[in-house]
């Protein structure tokens, strides 16, 4: 039996975002980047990027029509909250989010909130 390959999007194609849309960490492992999403449209057609992107509106639409389990959620924290109930609508199970802003789902969405800060003050505490 083959292993099971998880999709997963991106939502916000800033800096991190299309970096993490280029990287290598979804090749041939257990995870398949399948879409990145961007309220952005000229930054959309101008990225140069491995995997199709799409209009941050049609996030329901596509999420659905390719089965995408999970998002990393790359927003600044003013539309962190709005686009996480929007992922949570379409179907999005699991968030990963790097936005500055805590986030809490409902029941049936995990959220791991990622702050780089926090983390590094963990490096140096005894």
């Amino acid at each position: 039996m083959e292993p099971t390959t998880r999709k997963i999007c991106i939502v916000g194609l800033g800096r991190l975002g299309s970096s993490l849309l280029n990287s290598c960490l979804f090749k041939g492992g257990e995870f398949e980047l399948s879409a990145g999403f961007d309220t952005n449209i000229n930054r959309i057609e101008f990225l140069d990027s491995p995997v199709p992107l799409y209009p941050a509106y049609k996030m329901e639409e596509v999420i659905k029509r390719f089965n995408i389990e999970s998002a990393l959620l790359c927003v600044p924290a003013e539309s962190a909250r709005t686009t996480l109930e929007k992922l949570a609508a379409a179907g999005i199970k699991g968030i990963i989010n790097f936005s500055p802003l805590l986030l809490e789902a409902k029941e049936g969405v995990r959220v791991r909130n990622i702050n780089v800060i926090d983390d590094l003050k963990a490096l140096y505490q005894k």
